[in-house]
This record gives C-alpha cells, structure tokens and sequence, in this order.
C-alpha cells in the first residue's frame, strides 16, 4: 500500500448532484416567483374588492339613515297641515292624543310624537321598547308631566305613577328653544330626553297663526339608540365596524357594543367626541380624521383613506351626509385587511411551504 498524504484531494460533485441541485434551485425560484406574484396580484384585487365594498356599505348605511330622518319631518308636516286644515285641534288634548297614539304605532322607529305650546301645555305619545304611553302637560294645573295607559282610541285613560310629579315646561327644552330661535322647522342639537333619560335628536315644526305669531311647535323624536341599533344590523366584512360622527366630532351612534356616549355620576348619558370613545378602533379612526384632514370641515365629499392599529391595517371609508333642516354627519365605514387578506395569506404559506 502506498502512505497516504495528509492532504485529500477535494471530492468532486457527482454528476446526478450537478444536475439535481440546479434543477431544485429551479423550481424553488419558481414556486417563490409564483407565490408572490399570486400574493401580489391577489392584494391588489383585494384593494380593489376592499374599495368597492366600503363604499357599498356606506352607501347602504347612507340610503336608510335618510330615509330615518325623513320620517319625523313628514310626521311634523302632516300634523301642521292637519291643525292648519282644521282636522287637528289642538284644544282637544284626546283627539290629539289619539291621532298622535296611531302614528307612533305606524313609525316604529320614532321614540316621541308631540306638540309643545306656546301656552305651556304638551300633548305627546310616546314608546319605551314595546309600551306605548301618551303624556299630557297642562300649565293651568301646575305644569305635572302626567303619563297616561292610553284606551282603544289613544285617548288618556289610567294615570302612570312614573314621572306625574315632575313639573315639565315645553318652552324651556333644548328643541323649542332652537325653533323659537330659527323660526323655521329645524333639528336639534343632541340633548337629554325628558323620560326616558336617553340621548337624541328632535325634527321640529313650528305652527304660527295668521298674524305670524308662534302658537306651537311640532316635535318628533329620534333616539341615538335606535341609530346605533340599525347600525349593528348592517354586516361589515367579519370584524369590521361603523359609526357615525357630527361635523363637530361628537359620536353619534356606533355599530359596537361600545357606549357611544359616557354616563354622569347620576345616570344622565352625555355625548362623547369620537376619540373618546372606548373601542379603540372609532377612537383611532376619528383620531385620524381629525390629524389627516386638519378637521372634519374639510371632508365635503367620500374619502378612502388606510390606518395602521397596533400592526394591522384598516380600510376606512368617510362620507358626509347632511339635510335642510341641519343635520350635518360622517358615516364612517372600518373594514380590517384580514377579513380580505387571510385566505391569501394561507395559500401564499401553502406555496412556500410545498417549495421545500
């Protein structure tokens, strides 16, 4: 045998490695080329899809908050029209009551039907989930907000224990005062309720006589609640969300669970700003509003913008909408990137993953 040098010759690769590895690499870089061009080409139509699909559920949200808000300026209008006409008198507390009782069973939506005078006195019927009172103030007896079981017909009939002691004055509400103020029909800012204590707004009409003095002001109220409720009802994507700002920033109504206002000490609701509010995507969306547009005055027409929140990208969609009478809003539409992107995400693991 011949000694061994301590130096080895290098191995020289086999010809099946030579042929085998490059081809490997081959296929490795196109199964890699073809996922992310797949990856690619899919967060593109997802962008697309994402896109249009914000703005039809903002349009949707859209169509039936104004087909909401135009139901208490038509009740508002009729009932003028009635009283002006004849057919309504509003010296007749139980004719009132009783036209007032059929047409909050007719709009199911509507939490209040009213008219304060300028005497003082107040006719109304009103709904508290499924019970339906009528609420009668004569100033000439003190001015006690008397809540009524109405009979057959709407008229009062047995008296409710619940809030008859509390004197109630039509002329000193938020929504009398503002119609007084604007003399025309108007709606008006968010306020209090009187009972139940809850949060909205009230469509108004005010009813002169022919000398162009005040005489009473129509009102119907629209609960934030009932806002917040229809809201919940419309499905964005998986996870997404919407709510609703004023012009002014003050949130509105919200798609969540989340209180979109916060509670006083004593029970009494009071409206919150949008970054305010404890679901930490409405307070990051209004945050951003409000820093990328240099504040909501300048938002006059749909935007679609992109947010990051702790990692995660969100698809937003802003869109005013405003009325005659006043209403000036954002409907704020907030779809998360997952709900698109997660099936994408899986088959672009799956094509790496069949690579090795």
């Amino acid at each position: 045998m011949t000694q061994q040098t301590s130096a080895q010759k290098p191995k020289k690769l086999s010809l099946r490695a030579l042929l085998i590895v490059p081809f490997v690499a081959l296929i490795f870089t196109a199964v890699a080329l073809t996922g992310f061009v797949s990856f690619y080409n899919g967060q593109q139509s997802v962008n697309k899809v994402a896109s249009e699909l914000r703005h039809e559920i903002n349009s949707r949200i859209q169509e039936r908050l104004r087909a909401y808000l135009e139901t208490p300026k038509s009740i508002n209008r009729i009932n003028v029209d009635a009283s002006r006409f004849g057919t309504l008198n509003l010296q007749e507390t139980s004719q009132t009551s009783s036209i007032f009782w059929q047409q909050i069973q007719a709009f199911e939506l509507m939490s209040l039907i009213y008219v304060g005078k300028e005497t003082g006195d107040y006719i109304g019927a009103s709904r508290t989930g499924n019970t339906i009172t009528v609420n009668v103030v004569k100033a000439s007896e003190g001015g006690r907000y008397s809540t009524y079981v109405p009979g057959d017909r709407g008229q009062p009939t047995t008296l409710s224990n619940a809030i008859r002691d509390r004197v109630y004055d039509p002329r000193k509400r938020p929504w009398y005062i503002a119609t007084v103020k604007a003399q025309k029909p108007i709606w008006s800012p968010i306020y209090t309720f009187f009972a139940p204590p809850s949060l909205g707004i009230t469509a108004t009409h005010p009813l002169c006589a022919p000398d162009g003095k005040l005489t009473a002001v129509f009102a119907t109220d629209l609960s934030l609640g009932t806002i917040s409720q229809f809201l919940s009802g419309i499905a964005v994507g998986k996870m997404g969300q919407s709510f609703i700002l004023e012009r002014s920033g003050v949130l509105i109504a919200t798609s969540t669970s989340d209180l979109p206002f916060r509670l006083l000490p004593d029970g009494t609701p009071e409206p919150i700003q949008g970054d305010q509010s404890t679901n930490v995507i409405t307070q990051a969306t209004a945050r951003h509003l409000l820093t990328q547009f240099k504040g909501l005055s300048r938002l006059d027409r749909p935007q679609q913008f992109d947010l990051t929140l702790n990692g995660k990208r969100l698809l937003v969609e802003v869109s005013p909408i405003q009325d005659v009478l006043g209403i000036d809003w954002l409907t704020v539409v907030v779809i998360p990137e997952l709900d698109f992107m997660g099936q994408i995400n899986n088959n672009a693991r799956t094509t790496i993953f069949c690579a090795f």
